[in-house]
Formats: C-alpha cells, structure tokens, sequence
C-alpha cells in the first residue's frame, strides 16, 4: 500500500515538473518572440530614420547642386553681356573712327580734286586758246618761272574777286606743249591758231572765238592789270 502511494506521489511529481518545465519552455518562446520583435521593430526603426535623413541629406544635396548651376549659369551670363559689352563699344569705337577718316579722306580728295580740276580748267595750251565755253574771256601767257609770276597771279587773283570779271585762263610759255608757239618775232594778230608766234608775256582778251585786243611785254601787261582791278 505504502508503495502504491508513493508511487503515485512520484508520478504526480513527475507530472508536475513536466508541466512547469513545459510551461517554462512556452515562456521562453515567448521571451524569444518578444525579443525578435523587438529587434525588428529597432532595425525598422534605423531603416526609417536612415531613410528619412538619407534623403534630407540627398534633398540638401540637390539643392546644393542647382544653387550653385544657378549661379554658375548667372555668371556665364553676366559673362557673356560684360563681353558683348565691350564688343559693342570696340565696334562702334571701329566705326566711328573708320567713318571720321573716311570723311576727311573725302573731303580732302574732294577738295584736291576741286583743286585739281580748277587749275586744270585755268590752266590750258596755246593750241585751245580761241576754243573756249565762254564768249569772252582773258588768256594770260608767261613763263611760269618767271620772278614776276606771283605779281601776275596777285593781279589776277584780285581780278577775279570783282563781280564783272571775266573769266582769265593762264598758259604757259615754257609748257612743252606751247614750244611750237615760241619765237623771237611774235605774230598776234591771227585769226588762225597755227599762225601764232609770241616771244614774251601777252595777255590776250578773246571775243566770239577771236583775238580782240592782246597786250604784249611785262610793262604793258602790269598796266593793263592795274586797269582791271580799278
């Protein structure tokens, strides 16, 4: 009987420390669970946050690099206006100068060419002397290296200041052109151009293709210079 009892104690016990150690096993599985769950929600926890300031710092970063695209961009820009600038100036700088040389250039060509055509128009060979525009007109013949040349063109000069002055032409006796015109006996009173001979300084006044009146030699010429600026 005794053995009985003891028996069924000893499996009651048995039963007993079953149950607790299953029941430790079931807490331990719990803590186990508890525990994983933890460390997941810890490492979802450091992937948010890692998520969230990766971002912030990729965010910063991009704005970063547009800021300075920006300013960058601004400064290609003011780079460009500054040069585009200072070519604008350089050519109209160019222009200005090349306008102003050129228009001095002209003037003056056009001034010699005035010149120019004026005396070529003055001055003219024995040979034209009676195939002149004008009706009426002075012809003047000296020789150009003559000490008295500047005193013929100051006479004449003045001459041609007077409202009523005809027009004087000048031709001279030492153009090579007049050298068959030259002789020691002069013959002036001609209706033909080839006839004529002079041998000094002769002004001559021309009408209607003709000789009209000549005055030959220095004194006479003077005179009648004088006559015609009075």
């Amino acid at each position: 009987m005794s053995k009985k009892v003891n028996k069924k104690t000893n499996n009651k016990n048995n039963n007993v420390k079953k149950t607790r150690k299953s029941n430790n096993n079931v807490v331990d599985e719990k803590k186990e669970i508890k525990v994983k769950n933890n460390i997941k929600k810890i490492e979802n926890n450091n992937e948010k946050y890692s998520s969230k300031f990766g971002t912030t710092k990729q965010v910063k970063n991009i704005e970063r690099i547009t800021t300075n695209d920006e300013n960058e961009g601004n400064e290609l820009i003011n780079l460009l206006k500054l040069v585009l600038i200072v070519c604008l100036v350089i050519a109209a700088f160019y222009c200005l100068t090349y306008f102003i040389k050129n228009h001095k250039n002209s003037s003056n060509t056009s001034e010699n060419n005035e010149e120019y055509t004026e005396i070529q128009y003055d001055e003219i060979m024995l040979g034209e002397m009676l195939n002149r525009r004008k009706s009426t007109y002075y012809v003047i013949a000296y020789n150009s290296k003559s000490e008295y040349s500047d005193l013929y063109n100051m006479y004449l000069s003045n001459y041609s200041l007077k409202d009523d002055s005809l027009k004087v032409y000048t031709t001279y006796l030492d153009n090579v052109f007049n050298k068959r015109y030259i002789s020691e006996e002069s013959n002036l009173n001609i209706t033909n151009v080839s006839d004529l001979r002079i041998k000094d300084v002769t002004l001559f006044k021309v009408n209607d293709k003709k000789i009209e009146n000549y005055y030959e030699g220095h004194d006479t010429v003077i005179e009648q210079l004088k006559l015609l600026n009075q």
